[in-house]
C-alpha cells in the first residue's frame, strides 16, 4: 500500500505500508510506545518474513507515529486450513494517544490493514489477535473486534510430581536433524484429535520460527516418551523470575495430561514449587484437572469485518500461552 494522505483534526498524516527499511523508525516507536526497547534482531524476526504485513502512519516530519502489524498463521478447523493473520504489535505514540477524534491514528493504521489485507480474495481469510485491554476496548469502540474467548491462567504445585512407569521426558536438541521429524509426526497425530476445535498450525516449521529463531527469549523443548522410546508429546517451556511457564504441548489428546504432569517433575528439578500455562477454556478443560484456574486478564477478539468471522466466531478455540507473541 502506498501512501496516502489523511487527515486528523486539523493535522496531515501519511498512512502506508511499512518496509524493512524502516525498521529505525519501529523500534524508536516501540521504546516510545512500551517504555522497553528491541533490537534490530527482534525486528528482522518478527517484522521482516516475506508475509508479514505492517501499516505505518508518519506525520509531516516523517516521523512514525503509529503502527499495526500481523504475523500469518495457519490454522485448522473442520479439516480445512484457514489463512489467518495474528495481529502482533499495536503502537501510537504516546502524546498522540489523547487526540479527541473517532478516525484518530489507531483508526487510520487498523482499518487501513484489514481493509487491504483481510477478507475474501485478499491474503487473509480472517485476523485475530490478543491485545492490551485499552486497544481491546478501542477495537470493539470503533467495530473493528469482536471478542471470542477469555484466556485463564493454571497454575500447578509441583512439590509431589512424579512420572512414573512406563513414562519418560528428555530434553531436546532442536539443532539435531531429527527435531523436525518428531515434531511433525506429533502434530499430525494431534490433528486426528482435533474435533471441532480451531487450532493453530504447530508443525516443525511453526515451531522454528515462533520459538527456536526468537532472538530475545529462551525456551526448553522435552519429550514424553514410552518407556521404550516412541514419542508421545512435545513440550515447550520458558523459565523467568516467577517460576516456569507451560507455553505449548503438541501430540494426541490423551498424552496431554502426562505431559503436564512431566512439565510440573522438570519444573520441580530446578527448583521450583510452580508451573503456570495460559490457556482457552477448552484447553483448560482438557489439561487443567489438578490446576487452580484464574482469569489471565487477556482476550481474545477476531477481526468484525470479514465474512469468515461470522463462522468463526462461536467455535472452540484452542490457545495456549506460546500462541501469543509476547510470552
Amino acid at each position: 500500500m502506498e501512501r496516502q494522505a489523511c487527515s486528523i483534526g486539523d493535522a496531515t498524516f501519511y498512512v502506508g505500508s511499512v518496509k524493512p527499511t524502516d525498521g529505525p523508525q519501529v523500534l524508536k516507536l516501540f521504546a516510545e510506545a512500551f517504555g522497553s526497547t528491541a533490537d534490530d534482531r527482534w525486528f528482522h524476526w518478527k517484522q521482516c518474513g516475506s508475509t508479514t504485513k505492517a501499516i505505518g502512519l508518519w506525520d509531516q516530519d516523517d516521523s512514525l507515529v503509529a503502527y499495526y502489524s500481523g504475523v500469518p498463521r495457519s490454522m485448522i478447523w473442520q479439516g480445512k486450513k484457514l489463512d489467518g493473520v495474528q495481529i502482533g504489535d499495536v503502537m501510537v505514540m504516546p502524546k498522540l494517544r489523547g487526540i479527541l477524534s473517532r478516525k484518530g491514528p489507531f483508526y487510520q493504521v487498523c482499518s487501513n490493514f484489514l481493509n487491504t489485507f483481510v477478507g475474501e480474495q485478499k491474503a487473509f481469510s480472517f485476523a485475530f489477535g490478543f491485545p492490551n485491554d485499552r486497544a481491546m476496548a478501542l477495537g470493539e469502540l470503533l467495530g473493528f473486534y469482536r471478542r471470542t474467548t477469555e484466556i485463564l491462567q493454571l497454575s500447578w504445585n509441583t512439590a509431589h510430581a512424579t512420572l512414573g512407569f512406563p513414562w519418560r521426558c528428555q530434553q531436546l536438541n532442536t539443532q539435531h536433524g531429527g527435531f523436525a521429524r518428531i515434531a511433525d509426526k506429533l502434530w499430525l497425530a494431534m490433528q486426528k484429535d482435533q474435533g471441532d476445535y480451531v487450532m493453530g498450525e504447530r508443525d516443525s516449521t511453526y515451531l522454528q520460527w515462533r520459538f527456536i529463531d526468537r532472538p530475545d527469549k529462551e525456551y526448553f523443548f522435552f519429550c514424553l516418551q514410552h518407556w521404550w522410546g516412541k514419542p508421545a508429546a512435545i513440550i515447550v517451556l520458558a523459565k523467568n523470575a516467577e517460576g516456569v511457564e507451560l507455553l505449548d504441548v503438541i501430540g494426541r489428546y490423551k498424552y496431554l495430561p502426562t505431559a503436564i504432569v512431566a512439565a510440573q517433575v522438570k519444573a520441580k528439578a530446578i527448583g521450583f514449587d510452580t508451573i503456570t500455562s495460559w490457556a482457552s477454556p477448552v484447553v483448560a478443560d482438557l489439561i487443567g484437572a489438578n490446576a487452580i484456574k484464574t482469569p489471565s486478564g487477556a482476550t481474545m477478539p477476531i477481526d468484525n469485518m470479514s465474512p469468515l468471522s461470522d463462522q468463526l466466531h462461536g467455535e472452540k478455540w484452542w490457545w495456549l500461552g506460546g500462541d501469543t507473541d509476547f510470552r
